[in-house]
């Protein structure tokens, strides 16, 4: 089972890490975190069974913490760490899901037991869940099939390029009338394509089942497309990246293959789903891991930094028209209009499209631990590393990385800590770039 790790206090979570024997349990340290609000984008992308997470941390607690996985990830088994041996506490962590609540310090031996008897309960859970599915399943097959066969064909409709905003009515009203009203603030289109398409169905069809009518789901040719509610457009969000994350993971779980999950733009309008269907603007995809070269190392990623303004902007410019695109690169239209005098016009245009349709991966500054080094290449494995560059030190589980891109991580930085080089070199080389000189004030 995978577990992840939330807590401020550095020795608290290195004494975890270092201390508890993972290779010899059933139990794999996926990631780590100082507060929940770094936590929880990690947590989306690790998909963890189990978090360990502490209460009293800066910017979000972890009641907040456990109170937002309880709403977006019900099936994470959660376990307290604190410090407090208050009843509040424990009332609001029982009231929040929690199953096991420790007191700190903790040794290696009670964190064991938390974490086989959650364990136990979340497998147990699960066999009774499958059960239940299934005994459902045989019971109302008759008469269930034609009606999650005219559901998934009405939320179908609204993917349509045909569709009028009167038809995504009539849609919704026939939703409603059925006893599935998607009624809501805001939307979000999932569109996942997998091998084989059945399985994969089948994976998505049962995790949608178990979102409390968040997801719903449409068959199409290449796998399944999904339709997110919220109650606003930052809540549509994270309800649709924790469930894609999560989709994933069952995907694989289910042995698919060649797997692609899109999300698309928010939009409030029922006629705007068709728009969020194409302009997906987000994909998580599973890729070969990459080839390590003589120069250089593939790195297991531990964590990556995520840099908002960066991302966002990467976003924003995908979502823009051709036109769009074209005023925010002027010298790049220049380029255009040379090679269409050298080329000719369409063979120009063709390599333009290619080029935008190209995929673009997130992250510039990682860290993580060298698993495989080239023969031109100082580092070795096992090497804690701090990785920078686009195309390089990608959101990815594995990043091939030129040794000129990567430092060894000093004793006493956590990977976290670590992760920042990059973009803290970015400023150290605007200051360069000033020359300000001692005694100078700067903004």
């Amino acid at each position: 089972m995978k577990v992840f790790l939330v807590d401020d206090e550095v020795v608290i979570r290195e004494g975890i890490r270092e201390s508890f024997p993972w290779e010899d349990t059933p139990y794999t340290l996926v990631g780590e975190a100082p507060d929940g609000e770094m936590a929880l984008p990690m947590i989306r992308d690790t998909n963890p069974d189990i978090v360990i997470t502490d209460i009293k941390m800066p910017f979000m607690d972890g009641i907040e913490l456990c109170r937002t996985l309880r709403t977006q990830m019900p099936w994470i088994g959660i376990i307290i760490l604190s410090g407090y041996d208050e009843f509040e506490y424990a009332r609001q962590c029982l009231q929040l899901g929690v199953r096991e609540y420790l007191l700190k310090p903790i040794d290696a031996e009670d964190l064991r037991k938390a974490l086989d008897k959650l364990r136990t309960q979340l497998e147990e859970e699960k066999k009774q869940r499958e059960h239940a599915e299934s005994l459902r399943a045989r019971m109302n097959h008759s008469s269930n099939t034609d009606g999650r066969f005219l559901k998934e064909k009405l939320i179908g409709s609204l993917f349509s390029d045909e569709a009028l905003e009167e038809d995504a009515e009539n849609a919704l009203n026939q939703l409603r009338a059925m006893g599935s009203p998607l009624t809501a603030s805001d939307y979000a289109v999932i569109d996942a394509a997998f091998e084989p398409v059945e399985t994969g169905r089948e994976a998505a069809a049962s995790l949608a089942e178990g979102s409390g009518g968040v997801v719903h789901t449409s068959g199409s040719r290449t796998g399944t497309r999904l339709l997110t509610l919220g109650d606003s457009a930052r809540d549509t969000e994270e309800k649709a990246y924790a469930f894609a994350s999560s989709l994933v993971t069952e995907l694989e779980r289910a042995g698919c293959t060649r797997i692609r999950v899109g999300i698309g733009e928010i939009v409030e309008k029922p006629a705007e789903i068709l728009q969020s269907f194409k302009t997906g603007e987000m994909w998580l995809a599973e890729v070969p891991s990459p080839l390590c070269q003589a120069k250089g190392v593939v790195v297991r990623t531990v964590a990556s930094f995520v840099s908002a303004g960066t991302e966002r902007m990467l976003a924003s410019f995908a979502k823009k028209s051709l036109i769009g695109k074209a005023l925010q690169m002027p010298d790049q239209v220049r380029k255009v209009i040379r090679k269409m005098k050298t080329e000719g016009i369409f063979a120009t245009l063709e390599k333009v499209q290619a080029k935008l349709d190209q995929p673009i991966p997130l992250g510039y500054s990682s860290a993580g631990v060298v698993v495989e080094s080239g023969r031109d290449c100082e580092f070795n494995v096992g090497d804690r590393v701090a990785c920078g560059g686009a195309g390089f030190a990608n959101h990815a589980e594995f990043n091939y990385v030129p040794k000129n891109l990567m430092v060894k991580i000093p004793e006493g930085v956590s990977f976290e800590d670590a992760s920042c080089a990059t973009v803290g070199s970015i400023a150290l080389q605007g200051v360069r770039q000033c020359e300000v000189r001692l005694g100078e004030t700067v903004a």
